[in-house]
């Protein structure tokens, strides 16, 4: 794992509570509404870094992020039961 992206995964650890308390807060915190909460801020994501890397970048990178995804390490997410 690179700097950068073990330097982003720490970033989104640490902003994670914060995440699941105010959507629970909101009212978001069932699994329908947490759903759309995480699409819309990786939504949100994508959109800045088409802007700030490019477009081609971008997609490039969450390419890559989704095929990796079946691997991701168990350990470090939170499940979100329905």
């Amino acid at each position: 794992m690179t700097k950068a992206l073990e330097y982003g995964k720490d970033l989104w650890l640490m902003l994670a509570p914060t995440f699941d308390q105010a959507t629970a807060l909101d009212g978001h915190s069932g699994y329908r509404e947490k759903g759309q909460a995480f699409a819309g801020f990786i939504a949100a994501v994508a959109g800045t870094m088409c802007a700030q890397i490019g477009t081609d970048a971008a997609r490039a990178v969450l390419e890559v992020t989704a095929q990796g995804l079946p691997s991701i390490e168990r350990a470090t997410l939170k499940a979100v039961k329905p």
